[in-house]
C-alpha cells in the first residue's frame, strides 16, 4: 500500500502544478462570482484564459456571472 500511495500522490500532484493558474483564477472568481462548468467539447487551451486541462485538451469550461455585491453594501450600511 505504501509505493502505490506515493505513485498517485505523486501523479495528483504533477496534476495539479500543471494546472496551478486554473486553480488560482477559479479561487480568485468565486469571491466575486457564481460560476457553472459548461461542456465546450475537446478543444486546445487557451492562452489567455486558464483553463483544466485533461492530457492537453479542454472538455469543461467555466461561465461566470458576477454577484449582486451592491445589495449588501446597502445591507451593512442600514445596520449602522
Amino acid at each position: 500500500m505504501g509505493v502505490e500511495t506515493l505513485i498517485i500522490g505523486f501523479i495528483f500532484n504533477l496534476y495539479t502544478l500543471d494546472n496551478i493558474d486554473f486553480f488560482h483564477q477559479r479561487a480568485n472568481n468565486n469571491k466575486t462570482m457564481t460560476c457553472v462548468w459548461e461542456y465546450v467539447g475537446k478543444q486546445k487551451p487557451a492562452l489567455h484564459n486558464p483553463s483544466l486541462t485533461l492530457l492537453g485538451n479542454v472538455y469543461y469550461k467555466q461561465k461566470c456571472v458576477r454577484k449582486d455585491l451592491d445589495k449588501w453594501k446597502n445591507f451593512f450600511y442600514y445596520l449602522w
